[in-house]
């Protein structure tokens, strides 16, 4: 499948004090495949919408012949926070990437890169009973019938950090474990959205944050994780369910095992959990106390 790619460029002169004129608003959007010597690839119409903290759509347009795009707001000032927004269609399946980004005092937003999964490097494949990536980071088990397609694919919080939406940083006293793309096309859904029924969703947790993986309920026997996922709608993270975590055979780990887990780095666990809308989700962490001094 070939693919298009968006991307947000800010061109705007800049000013030596602070601004209290319009506020330009620019980044990168890109799509990245899993390859990191891969070219990017970058498209021409793409959708870009500029939204204020509260959800008001502040400014739309759409990328120029090689992805570039540039935005001048009259309604926004500095120190506001905006959610900047890419809405992308491929082959009909639509996706939607999002950052949140603070106004300068000198009247800009600079934007991180939007990134896009490269739908080519992500499509999983139909076992007979479940949709499971080839090298087994990923599987999605759905009623057979729900999709046509499914694309997943499992990110690590250090390596492909280009790609987490929203903020990226500690929320409530948790970290990221790792978290996850996924979309599908089916009756109920083009890309993202909840499905007609809730999905379970299977993806591998990376070893760079794993001294945070500990259980988020202890006494009640199971190894919890929490999960939350991005709404596109708002910009922001939403806590959605509680994740088990099981060890490299699907095997739930007891709780007992948390001392072992978050000092073994080499080991593979999985976290599994009920997908109620196909999204990123990320695995969250709790960060442990402080050592009293």
């Amino acid at each position: 499948m070939k693919l298009v790619a968006l991307v947000v460029v800010l061109a705007a002169a800049g000013l030596a004090c602070a601004s209290s004129g319009p506020v330009k608003v620019g980044g990168m959007v890109v799509v990245r495949a899993a390859d990191p010597m891969a070219d990017d690839i970058r498209p021409e119409g793409a959708w870009v919408e500029v939204l204020s903290d509260d959800g008001r759509l502040l400014a739309r347009t759409t990328t120029g012949r090689v992805g570039q795009c540039g935005l001048t707001l009259e309604n926004a000032a500095p120190g506001d926070e905006l959610y900047v927004r890419a809405r992308l269609k491929v082959a009909g399946v639509g996706l939607t990437t999002g950052r949140r980004v603070g106004v300068d005092e000198r009247g800009y937003a600079y934007v991180p890169d939007l990134s896009f999964v490269n739908l080519s490097d992500a499509e999983l494949s139909w076992s007979g009973s479940s949709w499971r990536s080839e090298a087994g980071e990923v599987e999605i088990r759905a009623p057979a019938g729900s999709f046509a397609q499914v694309w997943a694919r499992a990110l690590d919080p250090e390596f492909d950090r280009a790609f987490f939406p929203g903020r990226y940083k500690d929320a409530d006293g948790y970290r990221s474990l790792g978290f996850l793309f996924v979309a599908a096309r089916g009756d109920s859904v083009q890309g993202m959205g909840p499905p007609v029924e809730p999905v379970t969703a299977f993806f591998v947790l990376p070893s760079t944050h794993r001294y945070y993986l500990r259980d988020a309920r202890p006494g009640n026997g199971s190894y919890d994780v929490p999960m939350y996922f991005f709404d596109e709608d708002r910009g922001i993270w939403v806590q959605g369910t509680l994740g088990v975590l099981l060890d490299a055979e699907r095997r739930p780990v007891p709780e007992t095992e948390e001392a072992r887990v978050t000092a073994d780095l080499s080991g593979r666990y999985y976290v599994r959990f009920q997908a109620t809308r196909l999204s990123l989700w990320d695995a969250r962490g709790k960060l442990p106390p402080c050592p009293k001094k």
